[in-house]
């Protein structure tokens, strides 16, 4: 099975642990309810949680964007995995790294060996960097990442795998020093 390495920020993580996704059933209003088992019958991952079903996000531009990235990938590219249902890795450690020292907002990490049977390897900034652009922009930066392109530049790879995901083992600790210190 293909192994992959995911920057656990929370401490989550544990040997022989399986991610899979998990089936929300009591969300409130009845109506938010049906509309979340329409769109996810089969549940979401914690990503998924965070951005779309129970975290009040109505004023966060990551969770539009993530909502106008899974609105293409609805109308275009329906065989690529949601972004609401995957667990993130990257394929080795030096983009796992890359991924800590970015996103790690100061704070320790660790970098855990995975597997799963299927990933998307797309570019994360596409995402990150989708709230510079007007709508169309966004627009097209999302059709670009569904579709497996890059960003001008230095592009941030991610694999979007579908569960379940089997964690392996801790390959590495970091407790991240910002330059200069």
């Amino acid at each position: 099975m293909p192994r992959y390495f995911h920057v656990d920020r929370n401490g989550r993580l544990s040997p022989d642990l399986t991610i899979e996704l998990q089936v929300f059933d009591d969300v409130d209003p009845p109506e938010m309810q049906a509309h979340l088992a329409s769109l996810f019958p089969d549940g979401v991952t914690h990503h998924g949680d965070q951005y779309f079903v129970t975290e009040n996000r109505a004023l966060d531009t990551s969770a539009a964007i993530e909502l106008l990235f899974e609105m293409v990938r609805r109308a275009d590219f329906v065989e690529r995995p949601s972004r609401y249902q995957s667990f993130f890795a990257a394929t080795d450690v030096d983009h796992a790294r890359a991924f800590g020292r970015t996103y790690g907002h100061g704070r320790p990490f660790s970098i855990w060996e995975v597997e799963a049977s299927e990933g998307f390897e797309a570019d994360m900034n596409l995402i990150t960097t989708a709230a510079r652009f007007s709508s169309l922009g966004m627009s097209l930066r999302a059709a670009d990442y569904w579709a497996g392109r890059t960003s001008p530049g230095s592009p941030l790879l991610e694999v979007l795998l579908k569960p379940p995901v089997r964690v392996v083992e801790q390959v590495e600790e970091w407790d991240y020093q910002p330059l200069g210190d």
